[in-house]
């Protein structure tokens, strides 16, 4: 079955989510004491003292007599950083994570409200096959020429001969592909050029206008997954090992056939409207269109057969003889782009219909958008 959905809430932070951290170890505090010094009388010196962290100093000389004893060692460092005794232990398997408790009635789903691969092998189940907003829709046309002169015809150029433009003449074929020269032409720096277009064409015609949702994505939800073992949140809180279930982004999903709302005082609040299908009866007016007085462009010129280096004379034309600022080359092939000139005069609104979902469902998330 065909299911669409929307977002009713965007981007935004979860009351909670700072429950979900992990805290890291602490770092151990120091190392131990020194030893004391060795005792008056004497030329030995005391021995170190044991470090448990750093290591205590030496016992310093005994003044000259009989010899001193030795000093005595330093008391041992600290242990190194938390045991963790305090930070979350899961106990989730490879694979899950650590998830707030799905409230009953609801179903944990992997869900994507933008794309539709294959459901993951950890949510094995179909649940939605498409999303998309049925709130607003653009209507979308286009115009093209009853018969495309500017895009087909050919074209007269002249370069140089001062404001004549008649210095060298070639015909040109439209169209943005490479075209190279049968002759190739000597280009004066600054040259004059004037490009001559075919008439322009007769009419635009509408393109049917066509209601398309504002937004709409393809997606799906699939459902299936196994609950693991329980868990406890960093500041406690029990949740339950789950696979991730968010395509959107972060934390997981939860679907309920008819629910009209998310769970209230959940993490599971991003909400998104879905349904099996999207009963869509909009329809848009028509567009109108206005055809070119006449056909314009852009010749580019190359001193190469294939123009695969920079050009080196570009000219926008309108039927008239132009001074480019042009260098002296020896052009070889062109480009000639010339679009249609056709252009949407009225764009097409929605005049009439309504858009519902079939089967209105519900999918709820702690994150992502």
């Amino acid at each position: 079955m065909a299911v669409v959905a929307t977002a009713l809430g965007g981007c935004g932070l979860v009351s909670g989510l700072s429950d979900l951290t992990v805290a890291p170890d602490q770092p151990g505090d120091g190392g131990g004491s020194s030893g004391t010094s060795g005792s008056s009388s004497g030329t030995s010196s005391g021995t170190s003292g044991a470090s448990g962290g750093t290591s205590g100093s030496s016992g310093s000389s005994g003044s000259s007599g009989s010899s001193g004893s030795s000093g005595t060692s330093g008391s041992s460092g600290s242990s190194g950083g938390d045991t963790g005794t305090d930070a979350p232990s899961t106990g989730c398997p490879s694979g899950q994570s650590c998830t707030p408790p799905v409230p009953s009635g609801w179903t944990p789903v992997w869900f994507s409200s933008q794309s539709r691969p294959a459901c993951p092998s950890a949510y094995p189940t179909q649940k939605l096959l498409a999303t998309a907003s049925p709130s607003s829709v653009i209507c979308q046309s286009g115009c093209s020429p009853s018969v495309d002169t500017c895009g087909t015809g050919t074209y007269a150029v002249g370069l140089g001969g001062g404001g004549a433009c008649n210095g060298a003449t070639f015909s040109a074929n439209a169209g943005q592909n490479c075209s190279t020269l049968g002759t190739v032409v000597s280009v004066i720096a600054s040259t004059t050029i004037k490009v001559t277009a075919p008439a322009a064409p007769p009419a635009c015609n509408a393109q049917p206008a066509t209601p398309i949702s504002a937004g709409g994505q393809s997606g799906e939800a699939c459902s299936g997954a196994i609950a693991g073992s329980t868990c406890t949140f960093f500041g406690g809180g029990t949740g339950v090992c789950l696979p991730p279930g968010n395509d959107n982004g972060p934390g997981s999903c939860i679907m309920q056939a008819g629910a009209a709302a998310c769970p209230s005082a959940s993490p599971y609040s991003i909400a998104y409207l879905v349904g099996d299908s999207l009963n869509d009866t909009r329809v848009c007016s028509q567009a109108t269109c206005a055809a070119p007085a006449s056909c314009t462009g852009t010749i580019r010129m190359y001193d190469t057969d294939t123009c695969n280096a920079v050009y080196k004379l570009r000219q926008t034309f309108d039927g008239t003889c132009q001074t480019n600022a042009n260098s002296a080359f020896t052009a070889r092939a062109y480009t000639l782009d010339t679009p249609s000139g056709c252009s949407v005069q009225n764009k097409p609104v929605v005049t009439g219909g309504s858009a519902a979902f079939v089967n209105p469902q519900i999918v709820c998330c702690t994150g992502g958008n």
